[in-house]
């Protein structure tokens, strides 16, 4: 038997190994083609993920300058509170007051009501 001649099984197995590579480069071609859809879903989803993570960023930024604005404000109320309540009277120093007012009253009607006795009995 010579290596030239070709034998039925030698064609089938040819013919086997042809389409077996044939269906292998297929499997390859597909296998590329879902690396390039997974290569750019993965690129989406960390574009989308660092926007995110910016928009986030900004958020907090002025979130952050918000609650500054909001401290300045609260602590001029305090301080303003503070000043009122500084210039006015307490409720006792306006009793003690209110209390001098009306000895002082009272000292003035006596004062009168004597000069009147005094000058009637003249």
């Amino acid at each position: 038997m010579t290596k030239d001649v070709l034998r039925p099984c030698d064609v089938k197995l040819s013919n086997d190994l042809h389409a077996l590579t044939a269906a292998f480069d297929a499997f390859r071609e597909l296998m590329d083609e879902r690396d390039k859809r997974y290569a750019e879903l993965d690129r989406s989803n960390k574009d989308a993920i660092r926007a995110a993570f910016n928009s986030a960023e900004r958020a907090a930024e002025k979130t952050e300058l918000a609650l500054k604005e909001y401290k300045v404000g609260a602590n001029e109320w305090r301080d303003t509170v503070r000043d009122v309540i500084g210039k006015t009277t307490g409720h006792n120093d306006a009793v003690a007051a209110a209390q001098v007012t009306q000895r002082w009253m009272i000292g003035l009607a006596v004062m009168t009501v004597l000069s009147l006795v005094a000058n009637y009995l003249k």
